[in-house]
């Protein structure tokens, strides 16, 4: 943004990221609640005869740090694996960008319109011409970001996530949790296609080899160490660097501890009896060749093309690598939010400290 003279909207980006820094849950705790709940439908999910966690965790190679590595040559579970939790936290931030942003001191409140502005144009033309579809967690976290931010009023977000007030004043480590049951449906049937797209659809595991005689290693292997492949991604997910020891980091172990399993298991729940129905209905998830481009790619939605090309931005740099791994080493941020008197009218503004010393 800078590069291209919008000072006011790097000011808001900037601001944005410090209220992520000051309000929202850690990265570690979203992560985590991203993958049990990932795991969870994995764990419950029939895919051809076996449930989707013994077919992607049949790679024992498998680990947290290579899901999030930027590694194009690893393996197709790998891959699927890497969509899906990006998907999911990308829906996780949609709300929460609600969220912070509506908690944005009044004198700060006109850089983040900015880039609102900025984004409306792009939003609205993809709700009017019909591209932000339920069927995409994408364009759902779209839908929900547009409907609360005031740039459209979709009927599907009014209807089951339309209560601006719950999303502004509620808890943020119960919102998320709240987000997945609520959109289990239309998640469940998002994994199961994406694994689909990345995997193709896989045999039936009786018939344990192909029509070209090789083995199905999936339906070998995955019964033998999809347990113990899951349980160590859960365990390295937990393991995660925790932030320093204070009441926030305590009260997000305690909702690990105290709520996301009964949130899971609601949320499964849900999407195992709409893909049943799905099925009845004989709409079940299927492969389709249009998902694949000629050169192995995977087609993009409109909203998740947007979302690639706004990702993709942000990854630009105007900083040396040098300059930049001197910005990362700024660990001691803090936010202070100060309340002054300038002729009897109160002003509520952000001071922003790091510690370049200690």
């Amino acid at each position: 943004m800078l590069k291209d003279g919008l000072v006011d909207q790097t000011i808001g980006a900037m601001i944005h990221e410090l209220h992520h820094i000051k309000l929202s849950p850690s990265e570690r705790y979203i992560k985590i609640v991203a993958f049990k709940f990932l795991k969870g439908l994995m764990d419950s999910i029939d895919c051809v005869g076996m449930t989707l966690s013994e077919r992607v965790f049949s790679d024992g190679d498998i680990t947290a740090d290579r899901i999030f590595a930027a590694d194009d040559n690893a393996g197709a579970d790998i891959h699927f694996l890497r969509q899906v939790l990006g998907d999911l936290l990308f829906f996780m931030n949609a709300v929460e960008d609600v969220r912070i942003d509506a908690n944005t001191p009044p004198n700060l409140r006109k850089y983040i319109d900015k880039i609102d502005e900025g984004a409306r144009e792009k939003l609205v033309e993809l709700f009017e011409n019909g591209d932000l579809k339920t069927d995409d967690i994408t364009s759902i976290g779209y839908l929900i970001l547009g409907h609360h931010k005031g740039m459209f009023k979709s009927e599907v977000v009014e209807e089951r996530f339309g209560d601006t007030k719950a999303i502004v004043e509620g808890e943020a480590l119960k919102i998320p949790l709240q987000l997945f049951e609520e959109f289990a449906p239309e998640i469940g049937k998002h994994v199961l296609e994406t694994y689909y797209k990345y995997c193709g659809k896989p045999k039936d595991p009786k018939d344990t080899k192909g029509s070209d005689g090789s083995p199905d290693l999936d339906s070998y292997f995955g019964g033998k160490v999809q347990g113990a492949v899951g349980d160590k991604l859960e365990k390295e997910f937990s393991n995660l660097p925790q932030k320093q020891v204070d009441d926030a980091a305590e009260a997000e172990e305690s909702s690990l501890d105290d709520d996301l399993e009964d949130a899971v298991s609601k949320a499964v729940a849900k999407a195992l009896e709409k893909l049943a129905q799905d099925e009845e209905e004989g709409e079940s998830p299927n492969p389709k060749a249009s998902d694949i481009t000629l050169s192995g790619d995977i087609n993009r939605s409109p909203a998740e093309a947007l979302r690639a090309d706004v990702e993709d931005k942000e990854k630009e740099t105007l900083m040396s690598p040098h300059l930049a791994q001197q910005v990362k080493s700024f660990k001691d941020v803090q936010v202070f939010t100060t309340t002054e008197h300038f002729n009897e009218t109160p002003v509520v503004y952000d001071a922003v400290i790091f510690d370049t010393v200690n």
